[in-house]
């Protein structure tokens, strides 16, 4: 059950993750000078581990599974790429209560981040973010 409830979510997390990268814009247009240095970032107390989405240097999703704590990971994107964005749930259950927190730092600027907390099961969930350039 709980593997389903998984399936689902990582489902939904995919479906919401494309939709907010397709409707996203900046209304500006991007150009070969505009830097694109991104490093997304998970940091908390959860005990478990994350399956993460997030946007691949090609424009689809990348998922990485059994990421930890302290998880991050740094692109530099081309200047064609117009938004990003990332999302993250448990792939293994922490303790109820704990916490944790994916960020999107731009040219070492925190521009977007998104907070989750384990349920009773120890479950946690990390809304998608996104955010154009």
């Amino acid at each position: 059950m709980l593997r389903n409830y998984f399936l689902l979510s990582l489902r939904g997390m995919l479906i919401a993750l494309a939709s907010t990268l397709s409707s996203c814009s900046s209304g500006d247009e991007p150009t070969a000078n505009k830097p694109r240095k991104v490093r997304y970032e998970i940091t908390g107390n959860f005990s478990g581990t994350f399956t993460v989405v997030y946007t691949a240097l090609t424009g689809g999703s990348r998922v990485e599974n059994n990421v930890p704590n302290g998880w991050s990971m740094e692109m530099d994107y081309p200047s064609s790429t117009t938004s990003i964005g990332i999302g993250a749930q448990a792939t293994t259950l922490g303790s109820s209560g704990q916490t944790a927190v994916i960020r999107i730092y731009v040219n070492e600027m925190e521009v977007k981040s998104s907070a989750g907390t384990a349920g009773a099961l120890g479950e946690i969930v990390i809304p998608t973010i996104a955010y154009s350039f």
